[in-house]
């Protein structure tokens, strides 16, 4: 490894990502190269979203890559206007190299990039070690929390590791909880691929007035719904006149610290003011779920009435939440962001 105390931080181009394979693959402490999915993830993420490219940069020393970090545009509506973000991802430098300054470089790197680019917020949701970076080094502000929600479906095997009594009496409980608060849809509902040709309409009076949140155009969910090596599927319910009224996309991940599996509810748009459609939404998934083998439905939510009502469903909140960290790349204020609905459409992301 050689000295880290001169460095330079520059773009890593598209081309050149495949060849740096082993370079990124060293900087997560693997032997092999990086395989195809993984260089396939990295090329979808940061350069083909529909709202322009992003940018992958890297912290070299001579030839040797110490770090990278990337960021990738973000649309959002704003009081009412759209805007772009930039979303910080895939932050890694190598174990050899940490403590001096090349993360908090590449960090301004790229906010000077999203400022170059008239980008009204840079946000991360960092991992606890590197928070205090984000808010005492480098400037950026805490915004809001985003809080996980899980509903356990296979209550017997959260008993496992206390033997076959231990299993028998958490599945007990498990059945009585599920009659206490029991996930029952009232609603039909149908699983596709395709998004819905009136999604665009639900989305629109879901946002209503907002003061921020996500723009979800159906290019931009035709894009973030076909990542590499990622099974997506939807479910939607409709009205007795076959309106649409409620949405949801899911895929199958495995939670890393356990290994439990499940099912992550990515975006989820519900009409206004139809809070049972959001209970039907969610015993479908959980119908789903229970169908694929699956231990636990799982959500994230950045929004204090839908915390509020996945609780009363019986979603249990996982026992710690992360912050949403942003900076203004021009110095503007960030009052708005504070109050975003945000929801999350990757698995990957938590």
């Amino acid at each position: 490894m050689p000295a880290v105390n001169r460095f330079e931080i520059r773009d890593i181009t598209r081309t050149e990502v495949p060849l740096l394979r082993r370079d990124l693959a060293s900087l997560y402490g693997k032997s092999d190269d990086l395989d195809e999915s993984e260089l396939r993830s990295r090329d979808w993420y940061f350069f083909g979203n529909p709202y322009g490219e992003g940018i992958y940069a890297g912290a070299f020393s001579g030839s040797k890559l110490l770090g990278v970090l990337g960021f990738t545009p973000s649309p959002l509506r704003v009081r009412g206007r759209e805007v772009v973000g930039a979303t910080l991802s895939d932050a890694i430098t190598h174990p050899e190299a940490r403590g001096h300054g090349v993360f908090s470089a590449l960090i301004k790197h790229l906010v000077s990039a999203a400022c170059a680019r008239g980008y009204r917020i840079v946000f991360d949701i960092p991992n606890p070690a590197s928070y205090r970076t984000y808010i005492d080094r480098l400037g950026f502000t805490e915004l809001f929390y985003c809080h996980r929600f899980a509903r356990p479906l296979q209550w017997g095997r959260l008993g496992a590791p206390l033997g076959r009594v231990g299993s028998g009496l958490v599945g007990s409980l498990g059945l009585a909880y599920e009659r206490i608060l029991p996930l029952r849809g009232s609603q039909a509902y149908t699983v596709h691929r395709g998004l819905p040709p009136d999604l665009d309409t639900l989305m629109g009076a879901s946002v209503g007035d907002d003061e921020c949140a996500g723009v979800r155009s159906e290019t931009w969910l035709r894009w973030r719904l076909s990542r590499p090596d990622r099974d997506y599927f939807q479910v939607a319910i409709r009205d007795s006149r076959g309106v649409l009224c409620g949405w949801a996309a899911a895929c199958g991940t495995t939670r890393p610290a356990t290994g439990t599996s499940r099912l992550h509810v990515g975006d989820y748009w519900i009409a206004p003011r139809r809070r049972s459609v959001l209970q039907a939404l969610m015993a479908a998934m959980a119908e789903e779920a229970k169908a694929r083998g699956l231990e636990e439905i799982y959500t994230i939510s950045g929004s204090g009435g839908r915390r509020s009502y996945l609780r009363s469903l019986g979603f249990l909140r996982r026992r710690y939440a992360t912050p949403m960290v942003g900076i203004s790349p021009s110095g503007e204020s960030l009052e708005p962001f504070r109050r975003w609905e945000y929801r999350d459409a990757d698995a990957d992301v938590f």
